[in-house]
């Protein structure tokens, strides 16, 4: 599974965030939180993943990865409001303007995705 999840980041032309700390300086872009030990976020990161394989959006919105268990600090715990379930945050000109919950259908996404551009 591990395998799978590094190829498409890379063929999806994700940056993978290093360090909470990083979140700060992205002004435009999605954000995906993976959670490695939730069935959950496993099932949504598959679902993420191939939505924006066939959206095809490599050259049209930054994209970046984020290992949940690097969130640790109340600021981005409460900023980013995930809870291990596959969370997607979009962001524009520094402001979060969409964040999926857990069962929120994907065509929202798609919807604000458009908005970032």
């Amino acid at each position: 599974m591990e395998n799978y999840f590094q190829e498409m980041i890379t063929l999806l032309g994700f940056t993978v965030i290093k360090s909470e700390h990083e979140i700060d300086a992205i002004h435009n872009g999605l954000i995906h939180i993976h959670a490695v030990w939730s069935g959950p976020a496993i099932m949504r990161t598959k679902e993420i993943f191939e939505l924006l394989k066939n959206l095809n959006l490599r050259e049209s919105i930054n994209l970046y990865y984020l290992d949940n268990d690097l969130i640790k600090t109340l600021k981005y715990i409460k900023l980013l409001n995930n809870h291990g379930y596959g969370e997607t945050i979009i962001i524009k000109d520094g402001q979060i303007i969409y964040s999926t919950k857990f069962g929120k259908p994907l065509n929202e996404l798609i919807d604000y995705i458009g908005k970032t551009k």
